[in-house]
């Protein structure tokens, strides 16, 4: 709507308030696009762990992960379906697996988990886990509870 809105002000106009419409027409359209190519992946400094948001390599956002009684990171892996939004149309049943790789923060007995990160490829999994083991406190451990 503010895009249009944008864009028609701009063919209105004369002079000084086209060339603004217009600077905020291709200014909209950026921002748009920047959101759209974000990425996301994780940052450590000073205050810890943290899922930073990417656009065009920048850092955009931090969002911190809590880590109070945290001692281990654990990798799982679990099989997930996507159905095609083209190919369901001709045929309901067609859906496609695929494996899925999250990294997990555990505390001492596992039996609480916070999940950090999803992944689709095992070998961006398996770097993860080394790149949080090598920059943290945290042990890479086998996901087993105790409920004892």
């Amino acid at each position: 709507m503010g895009l249009c809105l944008t864009f028609a002000v701009a063919f209105e106009s004369d002079g000084l308030i086209r060339i603004i419409a217009v600077l905020a027409f291709i200014t909209s359209l950026f921002l748009a696009v920047s959101v759209f190519v974000m990425k996301k992946g994780l940052v450590i400094d000073n205050q810890g762990i943290n899922v930073g948001y990417f656009s065009w390599g920048k850092l955009i956002l931090k969002d911190p992960i809590t880590t109070l009684n945290v001692s281990a990171v654990s990798l799982l892996k679990f099989k997930r379906r996507e159905r095609g939004a083209y190919m369901s149309i001709a045929n309901p049943e067609f859906s496609t697996s695929f494996n899925t790789f999250e990294i997990y923060l555990l505390n001492k007995k596992h039996t609480i988990k916070n999940k950090i990160i999803t992944l689709r490829r095992e070998e961006n999994a398996i770097s993860t886990i080394e790149f949080i083991t090598r920059n943290s406190d945290f042990k890479h451990e086998i996901y087993s509870p105790d409920f004892s």
